[in-house]
Order: structure tokens, then sequence, then C-alpha cells
């Protein structure tokens, strides 16, 4: 997989009930720059791990992704986090837990909800790709 941001970003901007609360250009690769803090709502991806999944011929054939998603928001709503598990799901990605919900407080006036929750997705490697 050449970029397994591109990946994950256009699977969730296809979902135009996600889109329409956090536009697109709200869903950052790794860093949430500083300007972006007090302007919620937005997503932050993380890609924590790409194990690879070796088979009995010694084969790597396969891998995976282990991704982190990030949702800053003004209230405490999962309703973002609900809709792109359920997307997720659909593209075949594995749910692996939820983080603990926490807030942070950015501006005199401006408090964030972050929803984080982490997934799997494990793809087979093209004829090119296999080691």
């Amino acid at each position: 997989m050449d970029d397994p941001y591109k990946f994950l970003r256009d699977i969730i901007i296809s979902d135009p009930s996600i889109i329409g609360i956090i536009p697109a250009n709200n869903i950052r690769i790794a860093d949430i720059p500083e300007t972006m803090k007090s302007k919620p709502p937005y997503i932050r991806l993380s890609l924590l791990d790409t194990p690879d999944l070796e088979f009995g011929d010694g084969e790597i054939m396969a891998a995976g992704l282990f991704f982190q998603i990030d949702i800053w928001q003004t209230n405490g709503l999962l309703t973002v986090g609900n809709k792109i598990k359920r997307l997720l799901k659909e593209h075949g990605f594995g749910f692996v837990d939820r983080l603990e919900q926490h807030t942070e407080k950015v501006a005199d006036n401006v408090t964030l909800y972050r929803d984080a929750a982490r997934y799997f997705y494990a793809y087979e490697l093209s004829e090119e790709e296999i080691y």
C-alpha cells in the first residue's frame, strides 16, 4: 500500500454524513497545527504500526495497518466516532478499542472533547510487494 494515510482519509471523506460535520480540510495526518486547535471540529489520523503477517512458507504475503483516530469537538457527543466506526467496519477494518474520553481547554472560550478509537486493517500484498 503506497499511502496508508490517503487510503484511510479517502474512506472517511467519502461519507457525506461525516464531512457534513467535520470538513475534509479538518481531517489531518499525525499533527494538528496550533492555529487549528482553537477552531474545532477536526480529526487526527495516526498510524501506530504496520505489522507484516508471515505464512508457513516463510513469505510475507499480507500486512496490516493499526490506526488511531482522534476526533476533537466542542461537545462530548460520540456521533462522528460512531459514524466512523460503522464506515470502517463496512470497509473491512476491525475495531480494536476506544480510548477514554477527555477534555482540554484550548482557549478561554473553547473546551475540546476528544473521542479516540483504534482500528486494524489487514490486506494482501500484491505480487511486487511479497518478500
